[in-house]
């Protein structure tokens, strides 16, 4: 067990989220899909989750076949055989697939998938989607056949297919939960249903990230027009929701998830992007001073949700310019993204050591480069057999990945999301 402190963390936080397209993804040149660090935090002075917390990290930890080190920068532990100590109760997994993964298909083993999300349609402010081929990689590979490979094979697998509709452009968001959110809500729910029918998806995923409070009841008010035209289309669908770490334990958050729950068949929770850009530091920690996975499921499981929430898992991280080598430390300039694949890679040519954060049960590795330190924060098989043990303790519905390609080289890191043996799989949707 390591040392690091275990202090209350159910926090209200402040919502702070990357704009798409903005200084953290610049080097992958993709969209930011997930809610940023907040950049305060106020702790809940009632502390009423600590002791769920507290048992759930010791039992997650005694699960993982792993020696975790208790001394800040000793070397990062590696996985026993087998990876968990105890078998893990079967759950969902999720894997989010972006359009532009598409000619690397033959590279993703699918059978360890609950759900296969295809990312996607982007919306415009009127419950549109974008239908210009030039404009949007996604909707042009259902158009021309590509997507279907992915359906199909997928479903071999017994994996369920849904049809991700985004927007991170808060102007889109707001004129969704608008005056007009029951109508945005019926037009974006008849101009996906058409689609998911003629091509065989089983649901859709819905992952519009809004900033402002102000839009928090328009936006159930969509979501519940949305979720009533396609149950009412076709009963068997599913409907999955992205949602903030914080929103179970922050009445300001976007995303009132209490209210949002009833019409969704499942809550995605990004619990990646929790770092603040500002500090080298994890990108998805386990547990710390500030919002973290054991307090996001003990918020959401507080909120009587468990049973509907998929906890996200990054496979990609952080490199940080830092002002000196080990933490503390703070950034100098922008930090970007780097795939997990994309780490190893750099592990394994550059010789980079990894060691690990018993503050956030996070590995990372320092370097030099033109001679500014840089922090690569990440999360490898052990963080993500922790993260896994850990879902598991609070008994949530399952775990999923940002994505699947950002990993393709590492097939471990999805094997490790099944916990001990095979996935739990859903009937496919009815036709």
């Amino acid at each position: 067990m390591s040392s690091r402190r275990r202090r209350s963390v159910a926090t209200i936080a402040v919502l702070a989220v990357l704009v798409a397209g903005g200084l953290t993804l610049k080097k992958l040149n993709i969209v930011s899909f997930s809610t940023a660090a907040p950049t305060s935090t106020v702790p809940d002075p009632s502390a009423k989750y600590l002791a769920a917390e507290n048992r759930a990290i010791t039992a997650a930890e005694a699960a993982v076949n792993a020696r975790l080190p208790g001394r800040q920068g000793s070397p990062a532990p590696v996985l026993g055989s087998p990876a968990y100590r105890r078998v893990l109760p079967r759950h969902d997994v999720v894997g989010f697939f972006p359009s532009y993964e598409l000619p690397r298909l033959r590279a993703v083993d699918l059978a360890g998938l609950t759900e296969v999300v295809y990312y996607g349609f982007q919306v415009e402010p009127d419950g549109a989607v974008l239908k210009k081929p030039s404009a949007s990689l996604g909707w042009a590979a259902v158009e021309n056949g590509a997507a279907s490979v992915l359906i199909k094979e997928a479903h071999a697998d017994g994996d369920r297919v849904l049809l991700g509709a985004f927007s991170v452009d808060q102007r889109v968001i707001q004129s969704l939960s608008g005056a007009g959110a029951t109508a945005a809500g019926q037009r974006l729910a008849h101009e996906l249903i058409p689609v998911i029918a003629a091509n065989g998806f089983d649901g859709a995923d819905l992952d519009l990230e809004g900033q402002a409070t102000g839009d928090r009841s328009g936006f159930v008010r969509f979501v519940s027009a949305f979720s009533a035209a396609l149950k009412a289309s076709n009963p068997s669908l599913t409907l999955m929701l992205n949602t903030y770490p914080q929103s179970a334990g922050d009445p300001t958050s976007f995303y009132d998830v209490k209210a949002l729950a009833p019409h969704v068949s499942q809550l995605f929770v990004m619990a990646y992007d929790m770092n603040d850009p500002a500090v080298p530091s994890a990108n998805a920690p386990l547990v710390g001073p500030s919002l973290n996975d054991a307090s996001t499921l003990a918020a959401y499981g507080g909120a009587g949700l468990a049973s509907k929430v998929i906890l996200g898992v990054p496979f990609y991280g952080y490199d940080y310019p830092a002002s000196r080598a080990q933490p503390p430390a703070d950034t100098i300039g922008s930090p970007y993204t780097v795939t997990y694949a994309d780490i190893v890679q750099s592990i394994e040519h550059n010789g980079h050591k990894p060691v690990w954060d018993p503050e956030s049960e996070t590995p990372y590795y320092s370097f030099r480069r033109a001679k500014q330190w840089h922090q690569t924060w990440f999360d490898d098989p052990v963080s993500i057999a922790l993260k896994t043990a850990l879902a598991a303790q609070f008994h949530v519905a399952g775990v999923g990945a940002w994505e699947l390609g950002m990993a393709d080289d590492a097939p471990q890191m999805l094997t490790l999301l099944a916990g001990s043996g095979p996935v739990l799989k859903m009937p496919l949707a009815r036709r």
